[in-house]
């Protein structure tokens, strides 16, 4: 539901650590390149996907992603870059991602830098025969001291990459300087240019992995994978405790929750509040006519149409049954009234098919407006005083609003 702000930003987790798992399957695929045991038809990690684990920490990195399990993830591979392992892996990544993007400038490449947030880069030479990069805040160095060696395998690889796009030749590139070792930037020319004809060779050793060095990243792939297998139970655990499995709107439990909350932060700061109630009118009758799978569809037809019509921060749960609850937070009366009549007639407007048959729904709304000054007393009381205004649009005939305002 595309309202439901809080449930959204669980599925973006949900969503993230999937393809996390899927790149830490994918690197152990580039593993198996490099010693020659399998041959790379296309890229085969996303640059979306690997920029993600590099970029930790970074905001275009961080919207929607568990933080805590990005860590871990980037903190294990750059220690490992520092000493002296997985610079293949990282090297080859970049380069496919780079040779992913057709490039024809010196301009394009800056914009692209620039558009991956590699980092504050400077082109000091930009010939076939002579290139000088420098590179502030880079994606793998930052925050990273005492190296005793480059670690920037990766943003070399991508600099590879766009440029043997723009010279259509083969080129590799190295790290002379590193802010991992105390420079103020790092620095990148060029290590070998391959021309056509030639199978372009990286500066940094393509040698089989050992024996060691694949037990690591196996045992970086087993860990990682734990990591994020327990990650995504946890979130999917987490969104089932507040989710309401059929309408995937909010459940009664968080109403509760939220409802406490959102009432505290208006007697804070002195701002109004709208609760109502919404019933669908006739629906057991309806369930025993046309079955429960029918019912299911009215349900998730109503929650549909209160999603659309609220905004972000408005809250909408099932209440229980065929009853929904919905906050309002910061809003008066005569907004509270639009925004109900608006939701009773669009309802009325939407049909269930059964048999080929057009099915009207109608719903009965109770609500209460607390103005500023009369937001007071306990929650409780006032979930009382919605359902009983609920009670009293039932009873002058359904398909009817009764708000009741108190200031």
């Amino acid at each position: 539901m595309a309202k439901a702000n809080f449930a959204d930003g669980i599925v973006k987790d949900v969503e993230f650590v999937e393809r996390l798992a899927n790149v830490t399957e994918e690197l152990g695929e580039l593993v198996k390149v490099t010693q020659g045991k399998k041959k790379l038809e296309k890229a085969v990690i996303s640059r979306r996907d690997i920029v993600s684990v590099f970029k930790e920490g970074r905001p275009a990195a961080a919207e929607g992603i568990p933080k805590s399990l990005l860590s871990i993830f980037r903190l294990l591979v750059v220690k490992n870059l520092i000493r002296g392992r997985l610079f293949t892996t990282a090297y080859s990544s970049g380069k496919e991602i780079g040779l992913s993007v057709s490039l024809k400038s010196k301009e394009d490449f800056m914009k692209t830098v620039k558009r991956f947030g590699i980092g504050k880069a400077e082109v000091i030479k930009f010939t076939p025969d002579n290139i000088r990069i420098k590179l502030c805040d880079g994606i793998t160095s930052t925050g990273v001291k005492h190296s005793h060696r480059p670690i920037c395998f990766f943003e070399a690889g991508i600099f590879a990459g766009f440029l043997e796009s723009i010279f259509r030749k083969g080129i590799d590139i190295k790290e002379i300087k590193c802010q991992s070792m105390g420079h103020a930037c790092c620095q990148f020319e060029l290590s070998q240019v391959a021309y056509e004809g030639h199978k372009p060779q990286s500066p940094h050793s393509l040698e089989e992995y050992s024996q060691e060095n694949i037990k690591l990243l196996t045992s970086l792939a087993v860990h990682s994978i734990t990591a994020i297998e327990n990650a995504i139970l946890f979130e999917k655990t987490r969104r089932q405790a507040i989710i309401d499995g059929l309408t995937q709107v909010y459940n009664h439990r968080y109403f509760q929750t939220r409802v406490n909350v959102e009432y505290r932060r208006a007697q804070r700061y002195n701002f109004p509040i709208t609760l109502f109630m919404l019933d669908i009118d006739n629906f057991k009758r309806f369930n025993d006519q046309y079955g429960h799978p029918k019912g299911d569809d009215v349900l998730k037809m109503v929650a549909n149409v209160l999603v659309q019509s609220l905004r972000v921060v408005d809250i909408v749960a099932r209440y229980g049954g065929d009853e929904f609850a919905v906050i309002l937070p910061q809003t008066d009366g005569s907004g509270a009234k639009i925004v109900a009549e608006r939701i009773r007639k669009q309802i009325s407007k939407n049909k269930i098919l059964i048999k080929n048959r057009k099915m009207n729904v109608t719903v009965s709304i109770g609500g209460l407006t607390l103005e500023a000054s009369a937001v007071t007393g306990k929650t409780l009381a006032i979930v009382e005083l919605v359902d009983k205004a609920l009670l009293s649009a039932k009873r002058r005939g359904k398909n009817n609003l009764v708000l009741i305002k108190k200031a």
